[in-house]
């Protein structure tokens, strides 16, 4: 069978697949699923005319299906059994099945995969003898497959086409989400965004502000992009995304900026903030460039100081609910995130003190099952006072991912991701001619995230995996040369045309 008509019947069965439990489902996912085969020979068509690789179609496909805004009345999966699978892991399991269908017996891309679903069975076992649920497991097990896809599926398609895709289609996604964003702020809500009052408690002195917070699903992600374009804006832009291999225009990094500033700033979220402020110091990396990065930096906040003092001296010109609205959010920004950063509210902030005694309940639970942890699926404590999950949501949960990777999988499992760790490390401080720039960019993107998943599971979140899976395959890519062939799999690096013609 040709690698074209592989393609092509793995699509329509999935698609015919799809059909079949929509007829189960009611008639909005029938037509969604008819909808989505006849627009199959036009997606394949766009797949052969741009000359993308199979991988190349699945990567931006997995990118775009977890981060994009989805409209409301669109379903975000297929539903069965009383669960939902996830359009994400639904392309994740197409890219494992088509991986399994051309592996070679005894290639080192097959052993990796062995030992990867032995240590996640194993680990899952132990789920099920302590009482795992099937859905729960699910939702534990779902982000590390959408981390490794990720990172095989950039590692695999490396080179400069892929990273200049990666950055326009993250881009056009982030702009996208910024337009929606903005009109669910002013109470039009086009897509599935979490919107709710931005409030921050602590104590007494808790605060509702007037303006509504917007969580969409590409928020680190805007706040990663945003702390790109930043830095490399300082560094200079014809040295950094403005040459070869990216090349992209300034005006259209600028545009990518100010839709990433917007669905950080209106998301009125923490950790989406910090990860761009950190990101955006690795324009300080490059020693060469720091004394230029200090005069842009000065230049650009004397800029932004002196547009802010003409448009609030001018604010009677504009239409009162824009100033409203502009007041509002400004408001909430500064008193949800630049004051929530303070240690003395994040130390009475209501969300600080749960964490603490969630901490205290996992790690009870990491006591009492120290070598293998609870497993993948298995609830750790029971519900506690004043419980801010509803249900049994929140038994399996937890927000640090350190704590999280301890209590799931004990001492075991984390000695296996600390070998792992080492191994990114490993790849990240060797060069193989990656300009000093990017290793910084890479350096303080892992920085970001490291401190992101102090509070939030970041690499086992159904979207934020997907991100994590990213930087952790541009991280080994670069550290090594392309090359024209591969191992095993899929054949990376021949297009779409070249396969319906084999």
């Amino acid at each position: 069978m040709s690698r074209g008509s592989a393609f092509v019947t793995v699509a329509s069965t999935l698609a015919a697949a799809t059909t079949g439990l929509s007829l189960a489902m009611g008639w909005t996912q029938l037509v969604l699923a008819l909808l989505l085969v006849a627009s199959l020979p036009f997606l394949y068509e766009g797949l052969v005319r741009a000359r993308l690789t199979i991988e190349q179609g699945l990567l931006l496909t997995l990118v775009v299906v977890a981060f994009a805004p989805l409209p409301v009345s669109v379903p975000g999966g297929v539903s069965f059994a009383g669960n939902t699978l996830d359009w994400a892991s639904l392309v994740c399991l197409v890219a494992v099945g088509l991986w399994l269908l051309r592996a070679q017996a005894g290639s080192r891309g097959l052993l990796w995969s062995v030992a990867a679903v032995f240590s996640v069975a194993a680990f899952s076992a132990v789920g099920f003898v302590n009482g795992a649920d099937v859905a729960y497991w699910w939702r534990d097990v779902r982000g590390l497959l959408h981390l490794a896809v990720a990172a095989v599926l950039v590692y695999r398609t490396r080179g400069p086409r892929q990273l200049r895709l990666l950055l326009h289609t993250s881009g056009v996604i982030v702009s996208v989400t910024a337009v929606g964003v903005v009109l669910a702020a002013l109470g039009v809500q086009v897509f599935a965004f979490r919107a709710e009052s931005a409030a921050l408690y602590v104590g007494q002195a808790s605060e509702v502000y007037s303006s509504t917070r917007v969580i969409a699903p590409a928020g680190v992600m805007a706040g990663a992009l945003g702390g790109v374009l930043i830095a490399c804006l300082l560094m200079g832009w014809a040295r950094t995304l403005g040459r070869p291999p990216c090349r992209v225009r300034l005006w259209t990094g600028v545009g990518y900026l100010v839709a990433s500033l917007v669905v950080v700033a209106l998301s009125f979220t923490r950790g989406y903030f910090v990860v761009l402020v950190v990101i955006s110091l690795a324009s300080l990396a490059p020693a060469a460039s720091r004394g230029w990065v200090a005069v842009r930096a000065v230049a650009v906040c004397t800029g932004v100081g002196v547009v802010g003092v003409a448009v609030t001296s001018l604010r009677g010109w504009f239409p009162g609910p824009l100033v409203a609205f502009v007041d509002g959010a400004v408001e909430a920004f500064s008193g949800r995130v630049l004051a929530g950063l303070q240690p003395g509210t994040i130390s009475a902030d209501t969300s600080t003190t749960w964490r603490f005694r969630e901490t205290s309940e996992a790690l009870d639970a990491f006591s009492e099952n120290w070598l293998v942890g609870v497993g993948f699926g298995a609830p750790y404590r029971q519900i506690l006072p004043g419980e801010v999950f509803e249900g049994r949501e929140g038994l399996t949960y937890i927000h640090s991912s350190y704590i999280w990777i301890l209590t799931k999988v004990g001492l075991l499992g984390s000695l296996l991701v600390l070998w792992l760790l080492v191994l990114w490390m490993r790849a990240l401080t060797r060069q193989s001619g990656r300009p000093p720039a990017a290793t910084g960019l890479l350096g303080f993107a892992m920085l970001a995230l490291a401190a992101q998943m102090l509070t939030s599971p970041t690499p086992f979140e159904i979207e934020n995996s997907v991100l994590v899976g990213v930087l952790v395959g541009l991280t080994m890519a670069t550290s090594r040369p392309a090359r024209s062939t591969v191992g095993a799999g899929i054949d990376t690096h021949t297009p779409v045309t070249s396969a319906v013609r084999g």
